[in-house]
Parts: structure tokens; C-alpha cells; sequence
């Protein structure tokens, strides 16, 4: 146990095995939260889609069960040989849940596919979600996947060390802007993997979670 007695102590949110955590609040007032599951080391090659919860106040959980299933895919249905795998994989990791546009968006990645975007059609939390572009991965080969609103409404994708781009309108598509760039030209070199992003309220500045080191 680290002693860091400027810190809150930390709480157990539910009983569930999870990597790569990601939560949102929505504004039905409700906290939402997902992340790789399965459980050791089934998650790490072959779990079945992405799993939901919710809370009103960070302490009772109630799970939305699974919300999207490989099986409704296309291309995700596929296994893949990586390799450095002894087994074939058909896994999601690292699902990331936003609310934009009035409605609930799901970043994910599948290790040998690459990384996508569901969007639920009807704007509930539970779906059903249809995958943005069904003919394949908005990234081939990358993982990681976030997604982010800037304040002039502008959608971005996010993937692998810090990769940008901008959506299009109905953040459906990649739009023709620049990869690589954060909005208003700023340029960054990370290295590492994404773990998120989004905007801090408090000094107005974009948020880049990175696993590793940035230069």
C-alpha cells in the first residue's frame, strides 16, 4: 500500500474484474461505465463484445449487461493471428464511453483489426449501437481509440500514441483535416498509448491520457 496521505483513499466502484476503465456522466444525472472485460487472461484474447454499468452517485452500481456483441458485427467477427500470439484473437479492449451529440458513442479497438466507433441509434445508454463504418476499422492495425468534443462543436478520434482526426459532421466518418494535430495547431509527440482524452472545465485546456512517456 503507497502512503500518500494528500490523496483520497481509494473505494472499490463494483465487483468486477475490468482493465482500461472508462466512465462518462450523461445528462440523465447517471454515471456510466465500461472497460476491457472477460476476466484474466481470457480478456486479453477472447472476450465477446462490451459490457456496461451505471450509478446515480458512484456507489451503487447497476449493470446494463452486454451492449454490443462481436457477433453483430462484421469485420470484428474475424480472428486474427498476431505474430507474437500463440492463439488466435477476437477480443475488444479498452472501450471508451462519450455522450456527444445526444447520444452515446463507444471507441473500442480489436488487437489485429484495428480501432472503431459504435454510435447507439436510438441515443440510450444500452443501445442497440451500430458500428460507424461497417466495411472495416476506422484505423486499421492501431489501438486505443478515443473520442473527444472541442468547445466549437468539432469532433476528434483518437488513437494509438496521440494520433488525431477530425470527424465529420454526424461524426460518422474521418474528416480531411491534418492527422497527427490537435485543434488550433497545436502539435504534440507523444510516445506512448492513449488512454483518453477530453477537456479540463477548470483551465480550458485539452487532456491527452497517455500510458508511457511524452516528449
Amino acid at each position: 500500500m503507497f502512503d500518500c496521505p494528500h490523496l483520497p483513499p481509494v473505494t472499490r466502484l463494483l465487483d468486477q474484474p475490468m482493465r482500461d476503465p472508462s466512465m462518462c456522466v450523461a445528462p440523465d444525472g447517471w454515471y456510466y461505465l465500461t472497460g476491457t472485460t472477460g476476466g484474466s487472461p481470457l480478456w486479453w484474447t477472447g472476450n465477446e463484445g462490451i459490457e456496461l454499468w451505471r450509478s446515480p452517485d458512484l456507489k451503487r452500481w447497476e449493470s446494463l449487461g452486454r451492449v454490443w456483441s462481436i457477433e453483430e458485427g462484421t469485420w470484428q467477427r474475424e480472428e486474427v493471428t498476431l505474430p507474437e500470439a500463440e492463439h488466435p484473437l477476437r477480443t475488444v479492449w479498452a472501450p471508451e464511453i462519450h455522450y456527444i451529440n445526444g447520444t452515446f458513442w463507444l471507441a473500442y479497438c480489436m488487437p489485429g483489426h484495428g480501432s472503431s466507433l459504435l454510435r447507439s441509434s436510438g441515443g440510450e445508454p444500452a443501445g442497440p449501437y451500430e458500428d460507424v463504418q461497417p466495411e472495416g476499422p476506422l484505423v486499421p492495425d492501431q489501438i486505443d481509440a478515443s473520442l473527444f468534443q472541442d468547445d466549437d462543436g468539432s469532433v476528434w478520434f483518437v488513437w494509438q500514441s496521440g494520433t488525431l482526426a477530425r470527424m465529420n459532421d454526424s461524426a460518422t466518418r474521418q474528416g480531411t483535416g491534418r492527422r497527427g494535430e490537435f485543434p488550433r495547431g497545436r502539435r504534440i509527440r507523444p510516445k506512448g498509448r492513449c488512454r483518453g482524452s477530453g477537456r479540463d472545465p477548470r483551465q480550458g485546456r485539452l487532456l491527452l491520457l497517455l500510458h508511457g512517456r511524452v516528449r
